[in-house]
């Protein structure tokens, strides 16, 4: 008897999960992409990022080639532990219309700061200071970046000749 239930069950089983993959295939709605994956791998950079890997059942040739398009761009991402609603296409449609400045956290600049502070801990250069090394090394970034507006505007010139 524990083994007729067992094989039912696991009959039972696998045409749930057939029903589930069809029902949750991917979707391709106005420039989104649902499709059910699984969280296989979550880690942390130095800069405390995070890196997230996604599992994905078999996916279409155009599924898969536009997420491939998409490599090293931001995206949005929505994750749920159950299908994706209107509701939730909504909210992630209002994400779409922010900008990165919108986004909480750092500012490039901060950004920027928290990476030379990191510079002069490991070598400050005879800076005793933090702030006499920040002023320094971005009065050199400024000056570079000066040099190769006037750099710009002397190519152009000659041109126009």
């Amino acid at each position: 008897m524990k083994k007729r239930f067992i094989v039912i069950y696991e009959i039972l089983y696998f045409i749930v999960i057939g029903l589930i993959g069809f029902f949750l295939s991917p979707v391709w709605i106005e420039n989104k992409i649902i499709f059910p994956a699984q969280i296989e791998y979550i880690g942390t950079r130095k800069d405390k990022t995070l890196v997230v890997k996604l599992g994905t059942q078999e996916l279409s040739p155009d599924v898969s080639s536009e997420i491939f398009r998409l490599h090293n761009t931001l995206c949005y991402i929505l994750i749920k532990p159950e299908p994706v609603t209107k509701e939730d296409e909504t909210v992630i449609d209002k994400l779409s219309e922010l900008t990165l400045s919108d986004i909480p956290g750092k500012t490039q600049s901060q950004r920027l700061r928290n990476v030379l502070f990191l510079l002069w801990k490991k070598d400050n250069k005879g800076f005793k200071e933090f702030e006499s090394y920040y002023q320094h090394l971005m009065e050199r970034i400024i000056e570079t970046y000066k040099y190769e507006l006037n750099s710009i505007k002397l190519i152009t010139t000659d041109e126009s000749k």
